[in-house]
Parts: structure tokens; C-alpha cells; sequence
């Protein structure tokens, strides 16, 4: 009797570790009900903001994320002898714009909020950083990039009107990208 409980007491031991080692491959494979299918960070998105400024400086970051974009001084035209002497602008110098500088990639714009006044006129440098194409879409404003292939940059002027929004939507319209969430806003400021 004893051999018989002895040679049980194995299968039950032998039983007992293979139930034990399924669960735990069950478990490691198979049980994420808990977890969406995409992770999204819990931070918060980046902005960008345009703020006009009367002497030329560098683009800087701010610790809070929120880059703020003044004109470089290569982007200042040098005045001539003639234009330092005169009180308004020759009608030939170029208009001083701020670029922001934007990546795009599956699915994503970065930053995907930007925030500007009313009737400012800037840039925005798109960057395809992703592998498929991408291209940048505003219909109130009549903006449309065209395709932006992976690794392509472009560049979009942007006039935002005065008292018309307070915010323009931006997307992509290639295939169901929007659909799958690539898009962002311009907040807008009316003074």
C-alpha cells in the first residue's frame, strides 16, 4: 500500500508542476486583457507657441515643453545705408517669418498643438521622419502640403485671419490617416 501512495503521491507532484508550468505560459503569453492594444504616454502632448519679439534671438525651450519661436538673426535682412536712413521698410525687403519646425510620422504630428495670434503669418517646416507618406491639410485656410514622402521635408505659409477661429483643425488626408488619428490644432489668440 505504501508503494502505491508513494508512486500517487509522484503522478500528483508530476501533475501538479505541469499545471503550474501551462499556467505560467498562459499567463506570459496570453493574459493582457488589462492593457490596450497601443500604449499612450500619460505626458502631455507639446505645444508650440509663436511669440513675436523685438530683437532677434535664438529659438529657445522652455523647461515646461512649450518652445517659443523668435526670428534667428540670419533671418533678419542687414539694412542697407539707405533703409537705416529712412523711416519705414524699402517695399523690397523680405518679410521676417517664424518657422516651426514639425515632424511628422505614422500617424503623428510633433507637436501637434501650435499656438498663434490673429493675423500672424508664419511657416511651418514639416519633416517626414515617418516611413510612409504624409502630407499636411488645413480646408479653412486652403492649405494642402501635398505628399510628403517618408523622409521629404516641406515648407507651408500660414496666414491665420483676425476674428475669424479661435482654433484650426490640421490633418493628413492620405488614405485613413486621420481616421487613425493624425491630427492636431492651431489654437488661436484674437487680440
Amino acid at each position: 500500500m505504501a508503494k502505491v501512495t508513494d508512486n500517487m503521491t509522484m503522478k500528483l507532484g508530476f501533475i501538479g508542476v505541469v499545471f503550474l508550468l501551462l499556467v505560467t505560459i498562459w499567463a506570459v503569453f496570453f493574459w493582457r486583457e488589462d492593457q490596450p492594444a497601443e500604449t499612450i504616454p500619460d505626458n502631455p502632448t507639446p505645444t508650440m507657441t509663436l511669440t513675436p519679439s523685438p530683437t532677434p534671438q535664438p529659438t529657445t525651450v522652455e523647461d515646461d515643453l512649450t518652445p517659443t519661436i523668435t526670428p534667428s538673426s540670419a533671418e533678419t535682412p542687414t539694412p542697407t545705408e539707405e533703409s537705416e536712413l529712412s523711416p519705414s521698410p524699402s517695399p523690397t525687403a523680405p518679410l521676417e517669418v517664424d518657422t516651426v519646425p514639425m515632424r511628422v510620422y505614422e500617424y503623428t504630428f510633433d507637436p501637434a498643438i501650435l499656438r498663434a495670434e490673429a493675423g500672424e503669418h508664419f511657416r511651418i517646416q514639416i519633416e517626414n521622419t515617418g516611413n510612409t507618406p504624409h502630407n499636411f491639410v488645413i480646408d479653412e485656410l486652403s492649405v494642402d502640403s501635398g505628399e510628403i514622402a517618408a523622409g521629404d521635408t516641406v515648407t507651408v505659409d500660414i496666414e491665420i485671419p483676425i476674428n475669424e477661429q479661435n482654433a484650426y483643425v490640421f490633418y493628413s488626408s492620405i488614405d485613413n490617416q486621420r481616421e487613425l488619428g493624425m491630427e492636431g490644432r492651431i489654437d488661436v489668440e484674437q487680440n
